[in-house]
């Protein structure tokens, strides 16, 4: 995740005392509020755990009561608990045939065995409870205003954990497979933090932060391994509006100009919404100058309620050709085949550049020369001319017909070789195909 920007608020916490508690309780009319506990730290793995206790009030030896296990260790050890109503004085924690030594009882703490001993009696000391720590995250929450989303949650990490939050589009998954591999979405992903409270914002959320509502929730992993996830609950941010709405063409066509004036495209901008940054016609930014349909998308920044945008399209922008006429044919012409001509040679001259075709669709274009070839009778060869004007890409929508008579080569037959008497007449004679006239060359 890339593009954001951090905050970290540490936030002292009211923590009141014991007494305090009890007196709130005692207002609020709960009879336990004197119930007191104390807990045994099984450092020496007894069996069969009870409590002796005298003073205040007592039991007897045989009928110590047995201390309940809790679900947790400390150091490695297991803990046992025991509720008193009234406190005792004294008090002795026993096993299955082993004992500690006479304790003054002390309230709310946790004896500990220190590996001494007294006449087979194990020694320890009292200190302050410390309950294992156990992770947890809550009070996630998230708001958007003006392009940024700030997120907050309260993290107890029981020491140095990564923290952060997932996001997720409503709807879709919070991770995917690629390659095998699973890749989940990250807001943010923070090292090495203890129990604190984190406030981060960013702006960007997988490259563009888009209008619709996403999904976060908070979450504590152990070390870079990203094992032992531990989720928050999952909350809603709904982000900007779609910005689409806002934008629309008032000038949809536009006509060329003979000069090659560049044609701009008006875009019109609801009320609230940002003037775009950038126009593009069918994706370049330079205005247009020939005729075409160009597809209109638009930049546009953040604008408080509505997204910002990239490439937004917004509709076409049509820039369509003035009338031309279609060029002049100033003559025909009779022609033998074989013949070369050069079709330039039989328009009129003006602005617009000439092409030839071959077809009469137009689709076949032709250089200005051609060679006229010999079918053997006469035909016509027609070609067919239409105006173009280069610098806005147009043409005449009418063509003009050239057409040349083409006329077959002859062919000759003289005949066989004869004898002749000198001063005497000789009849030549010729036949062949397409022969009006011959000449005789001695």
């Amino acid at each position: 995740m890339k593009n954001f920007t951090k905050q970290i608020t540490n936030k002292t916490l009211f923590k009141p005392t014991r007494w305090l508690l009890m007196a709130l309780m005692l207002l609020m009319g709960t009879s336990s509020a004197w119930a007191s506990t104390v807990y045994f730290i099984n450092s020496l793995s007894w069996t069969d755990i009870k409590i002796y206790y005298w003073g205040n009030v007592s039991v007897d030896w045989g009928n110590s009561p047995s201390m309940t296990k809790e679900n947790y260790q400390i150091n490695g050890s297991d803990v046992y608990k025991y509720t008193f109503n009234t406190d005792p004085q004294n008090i002795i924690f026993r096993g299955n045939n082993v004992q500690t030594v006479d304790i003054a009882f002390s309230a709310g703490k946790q004896w500990t065995p220190n590996g001494q001993w007294d006449n087979g009696k194990a020694k320890g000391s009292w200190s302050t409870y410390t309950p294992p720590c156990t992770k947890s995250v809550s009070n996630g929450t998230g708001n958007y205003s003006n392009g940024e989303i700030t997120l907050s949650a309260t993290y107890n990490t029981c020491g140095n954990a990564y923290i952060g939050f997932q996001w997720k589009k409503q709807g879709d998954g919070w991770c995917y497979t690629n390659d095998g591999t699973e890749t989940c979405y990250k807001a943010l992903d923070l090292q090495n933090k203890s129990n604190e409270d984190v406030e981060t914002s960013f702006t960007t959320l997988n490259d563009n932060l888009l209008s619709g509502t996403y999904v976060f929730r908070p979450y504590i992993v152990d070390g870079s391994n990203a094992t032992n996830w531990i989720y928050g609950d999952e909350f809603e941010v709904i982000t900007c509006s779609d910005p689409s709405s806002g934008y629309s063409i008032s000038n949809e066509n536009a006509s060329v100009d003979w000069d090659g004036t560049e044609k701009e495209v008006i875009i019109t901008t609801a009320n609230g919404y940002a003037t775009p940054s950038k126009i593009y016609y069918g994706g370049n930014e330079t205005k247009p100058t020939a005729a075409g349909e160009y597809t209109i998308t638009i930049d546009v920044p953040l604008n408080g309620t509505y997204c910002a945008a990239t490439d937004l399209e917004i509709g076409t922008f049509t820039i369509t050709c003035p009338t031309i006429a279609a060029p002049a044919i100033t003559r025909s012409a009779t022609v033998c085949a074989g013949t070369q001509v050069t079709l330039s040679n039989y328009n009129g001259v003006n602005d617009n550049i000439v092409k030839w075709y071959s077809d009469e669709e137009c689709n076949s274009e032709v250089t200005e020369q051609v060679t006229l070839t010999d079918n053997g009778t006469q035909y016509n060869a027609n070609y067919y001319a239409k105006a173009y004007h280069e610098a806005s890409g147009c043409y005449s929508s009418e063509y003009s017909t050239l057409t040349f008579t083409v006329n077959p080569l002859p062919t000759i037959s003289i005949g066989d070789d004869t004898n002749a008497v000198k001063f005497e007449d000789v009849k030549l004679t010729a036949t062949g195909n397409n022969i009006t006239d011959v000449t005789w060359i001695a």
